[in-house]
């Protein structure tokens, strides 16, 4: 029986990258809850297109009080998740062959399933998505947003990103990120909030 196990230097950086960020997430005192998990979909953003069905979430990210330190805070993030990213081939092991649900599911995994299928699908499994989402990299996720729009002009971020310096859309994205960066200042410090950003970038 083969008992051993990969070392850190022959793991994936990005794998070493999530370890790394549970790791700092835990030792800021960071605690994360997942709520309100639903299925939505976005307005197309052509005319005569598809919208984007995703499972939209609330992700409560609080830090504990600790005196001498920093106070207790708390932020709501809210986040998306394409309805692809569930662990559906775990979730089919767990479903029964007899199962209505068993086919749907295999017809997800090999993207056969039509867009309301999908959506319908999602909705009975929310639970797979909350599972799957990480506190610790949907803040850092904020964090890298908010750092380049941070420390980025309009026009410089427009081009590191290949958005329409003219499009209102690109302007409302680009104030956004700016509130993120507010947001995450709110339970890091702006060294902490750089640390997120960075280990965001490699994941």
């Amino acid at each position: 029986m083969n008992t051993t196990t990969e070392s850190p230097a022959t793991l994936p950086d990005y794998v070493i990258a999530k370890q790394e960020l549970e790791a700092l997430f835990q030792s800021l005192h960071l605690t994360g809850t997942v709520t309100g998990a639903h299925v939505a979909v976005d307005e197309p953003t052509e005319k005569g297109g598809k919208g984007w069905a995703h499972v939209a979430l609330t992700v409560i990210v609080k830090r504990a009080l600790v005196i001498g330190k920093h106070k207790e805070a708390t932020v709501a993030l809210s986040y998306k998740m394409g309805l692809g990213l569930a662990d559906w081939r775990g979730i089919l092991k767990r479903t029964k062959t007899f199962d209505p649900d068993h086919r749907l599911i295999e017809q997800m995994i090999a993207h056969r399933l039509a867009p309301w299928a999908e959506q319908d699908l999602a909705g009975k499994h929310l639970s797979a998505f909350v599972k799957k989402c990480s506190a610790a990299e949907v803040l850092a996720s904020y964090c890298r947003d908010g750092e380049d729009a941070a420390t980025q002009t309009f026009t410089d971020w427009c081009d590191t990103y290949g958005y329409d310096q003219d499009s209102r859309k690109a302007e409302a994205t680009y104030r956004a990120c700016q509130d993120a960066a507010t947001t995450v200042r709110k339970v890091l410090s702006r060294a902490d909030v750089v640390k997120f950003a960075e280990l965001s970038g490699r994941l």
